[in-house]
């Protein structure tokens, strides 16, 4: 049988699928501790940190009761979470409806699975049936690398500084200023503004959001260039 229906939203886009007829699969998202070696002594127990859930979510699209192709559903859809040209990192998205994942949970596509029966098609030949398994990979940002100048290069970038003429002045930081909408994602905010969703920390650190995954609706946010 069917399962409930959940939506998939990244990168200014939604889609709604329903549950495949298997079980969500949830693995990782505990433990973390890791055994170090010790010469000639027993190893010691580490906390590493727990590593990122991985899920895996049954999709099942059918269009067969009313003779309906399913194709562009199915490939709108993985090339919304995975693109397939690999020319750039693609947006994690969230997960929300009836599952066990709490909705502010983010995601990267880590894989698609066919089932045994992958495509079903009526005698025109017209895919009507498709069920696969989208691996999701929770989304954990890494840490930002701040770099530190040495008093060297600080002197360094001083004199270079004043050996050349003036540099033109800089342009606004604020150039725009967007109004969010109902569905709203911060990083699909950053990709449609700004070309790269990954800039979704400079528009949170220029509006001073402290959660990213909560803009609401009616907000006014100013855009970085």
């Amino acid at each position: 049988m069917p399962g409930p229906a959940v939506t998939i939203t990244g990168a200014g886009r939604s889609f709604q699928v329903q549950l495949g007829p298997r079980p969500i699969e949830i693995s990782d998202g505990h433990g973390g501790w890791q055994e170090v070696s010790r010469a000639r002594r027993m190893a010691v127990t580490e906390w590493q940190g727990p590593s990122p859930l991985k899920v895996k979510l049954p999709v099942l699209y059918d269009g067969y009761s009313t003779g309906a192709s399913v194709q562009g559903q199915v490939t709108a859809l993985i090339n919304g979470v995975s693109p397939p040209d690999g020319s750039a990192e693609p947006p994690p998205f969230t997960i929300t409806g009836a599952w066990p994942v709490p909705a502010s949970t983010q995601f990267v596509c880590d894989g698609i699975e066919w089932d045994s029966e992958g495509w079903i098609r009526d005698e025109a030949g017209t895919p009507v049936r498709a069920l696969f398994t989208i691996i999701c990979l929770q989304y954990v940002a890494p840490d930002p690398i701040v770099r530190t100048s040495t008093a060297t290069s600080r002197a360094a970038t001083s004199t270079t500084a004043a050996s050349s003429t003036a540099a033109p002045a800089r342009a606004s930081t604020a150039a725009a200023i967007y109004t969010v909408k109902a569905g709203d994602t911060l990083t699909g905010i950053a990709a449609a503004m700004l070309g790269d969703w990954r800039r979704f920390t400079d528009l949170a650190s220029l509006n001073g959001i402290r959660d990213p995954n909560t803009v609401p609706a009616g907000a006014t946010l100013r855009i970085p260039t």
